[in-house]
């Protein structure tokens, strides 16, 4: 009975997506439920840094309020990301809720990384409620703590992960699980030992080119991903590995991205896109990809704030942008062009013959070897983001 519901659901958000695109009006298919901007990290090359300053977090209570706000709106699929997901109280009772919204599914996207207690709450929560789960992994040893900006991130993650592992089993969850790798010159070498363990778990890996933003130092190894042989190698081992779920096109486009030669491929520049995707922060603020606020889901309507000028002023912003090769916005638009999607196979097989990679010098420090189970810490960190919200 369960499965003919979800497929009638299915069915209703794509027959109102269909009339929203008649109506010309965009289709809107992923709400990206922004629980938290705190966050245990402080990744070098997160957007995140943008909004850290604001301590709002969801409830389940705001939860509820905004989705009957919503409730006229066929979203498919959300995205549960943050800052950290897992530092709010109320997650896991959110993730119990959530599935009755969303008929595509959840993913909620962590970094693992804290206390234990709190982490597995809400990993249990998830994988009870079938919730997709999108791990963020990025190194292992002095390159993860670089790349994280945290201290132990390779022991308190594989601690969690194989916790994860286990429950996932006794649970007999349905949730799919995702290591995701960002790609800089510093862990490039290691990227191919990441295949390794996510395949060891048994678990899908997705991955991406680090993308800089226009704050950050892209010149440095940690927000910067160069044209070199590891990467083509990478590339290659990534086409080759079955676990490794990413489009062909998406995945040699990483190499042209590398020496801006990507197409710019932008779905709020695309007219049934234009608001495919949007971001909604704690105090109802509502975003697209920049983060700016073009209305607030207390005092106006989403169909109003597509109206607004605050809108305007992100797309005129969309436009200028030399665009972005992240998963999550290039991978639909070329779904919906195999043209598109054909040329890039094309570009790349052209720049493998004609364009020679560059020369990088060694980076790291350490013997390039998978850490071990042992000397784990139960609370590897000093935790004041917790003590934080405590105050709230």
């Amino acid at each position: 009975m369960t499965n003919i519901k979800n497929t009638f659901d299915k069915a209703q958000v794509g027959i109102k997506n269909v009339l929203r695109y008649l109506q010309k009006k965009s289709a809107i298919i992923n709400l990206n439920l922004v629980a938290t901007n705190l966050c245990n990290q402080h990744c070098p090359m997160c957007n995140t840094t943008l909004m850290r300053d604001q301590k709002n977090v969801f409830s389940v209570e705001i939860f509820k309020d905004y989705m009957d706000k919503l409730k006229s709106y066929p979203f498919a699929s959300c995205t549960i990301s943050g800052g950290e997901p897992t530092l709010i109280k109320e997650l896991p009772e959110i993730l119990e809720i959530a599935p009755n919204y969303f008929p595509f599914g959840i993913l909620l996207i962590s970094n693992l990384y804290g206390n234990t207690k709190h982490v597995m709450r809400c990993m249990e929560s998830a994988l009870k409620n079938n919730v997709n789960l999108s791990i963020s992994f990025d190194g292992f040893d002095d390159v993860a703590d670089k790349l994280r900006g945290a201290s132990n991130v390779t022991q308190t993650m594989l601690k969690h992960m194989h916790m994860i592992k286990d429950l996932h089993a006794q649970l007999n969850s349905k949730s799919t699980i995702t290591l995701h790798t960002v790609m800089a010159d510093l862990n490039i070498a290691q990227v191919p030992k990441m295949f390794e363990l996510s395949k060891e778990f048994g678990w899908k890996h997705s991955i991406a080119p680090v993308n800089t933003f226009y704050y950050q130092d892209g010149d440095s190894f940690v927000s910067k991903l160069s044209y070199t042989q590891q990467l083509m190698d990478v590339c290659e081992l990534a086409l080759k590995e079955d676990h490794v779920d990413m489009m062909e096109s998406y995945v040699k486009g990483i190499a042209l991205y590398t020496l801006g030669k990507s197409p710019k491929l932008c779905p709020y520049l695309t007219d049934h896109f234009r608001s495919y995707k949007i971001f909604l922060e704690p105090d109802g603020s509502i975003s697209l990809c920049d983060r700016m606020a073009i209305g607030n889901l207390n005092e106006m309507t989403l169909d109003d704030m597509v109206k607004t000028e605050e809108y305007d002023k992100s797309l005129h912003g969309f436009e200028d942008c030399e665009g972005c090769w992240m998963g999550c916005f290039v991978e639909p638009h070329l779904r919906m062009s195999r043209k598109t999607g054909k040329q890039i196979v094309s570009d790349y097989a052209y720049n493998i013959s004609h364009v020679a990679p560059i020369q990088m010098p060694p980076i790291l420090t350490k013997e390039d070897m998978l850490p071990t189970m042992d000397g784990f810490s139960n609370n590897p960190q000093k935790e004041p983001v917790y003590q934080i919200i405590d105050k709230e």
